[in-house]
């Protein structure tokens, strides 16, 4: 009990200490974006998809938090110049920041995947509600579909 107690406030101390969360809709060439899902253990949100991201560490912005996280979790690549803000929202207490990416370099490392999460999915945007997705982030997700250049080409084709 002691063991689980400490990790507890372990957790809670870092949660803290984060000031913003930010989250990457990654659209690949095929107009399809990446979602990550949360391992079975997940305290919070266990065996829930995920957008890549997390949360701020000191010093970041939003945008180099979505950097960094994205490649800790994926082992991709993104520019910052490259991140498009879609919006944001409050959850916790904190805001969450999520923005949209169609250039990336590399591919998904399931063994950075595998750090946080238990596996990882390209989707269609119809496919979006067959995912048990953060709240708030859906209607987040479908706007950035609707503005995304490579999903509206691969309407037309």
């Amino acid at each position: 009990m002691e063991k689980i107690i400490k990790e507890w406030r372990h957790y809670l101390k870092e949660e803290m200490s984060r000031k913003f969360t930010s989250r990457v809709i990654i659209i690949n060439h095929e107009g399809k974006i990446l979602l990550l899902q949360n391992k079975e253990d997940n305290k919070l949100y266990s065996n829930q998809w995920v957008l890549p991201g997390g949360g701020s560490e000191p010093g970041e912005d939003p945008k180099m938090c979505a950097v960094r996280e994205t490649a800790e979790e994926t082992g991709l690549k993104l520019l910052e110049q490259d991140l498009h803000m879609v919006g944001s929202f409050l959850k916790k207490n904190k805001k969450v920041y999520i923005f949209t990416c169609e250039k990336f370099e590399g591919t998904v490392n399931m063994k950075d995947v595998s750090l946080e999460h238990q596996n990882y999915d390209w989707i269609e945007p119809s496919d979006l509600d067959n995912y048990h997705i953060m709240k708030g982030a859906e209607s987040l997700i479908r706007k950035a579909f609707a503005a995304s250049d490579v999903w509206r080409t691969q309407q037309l084709l």
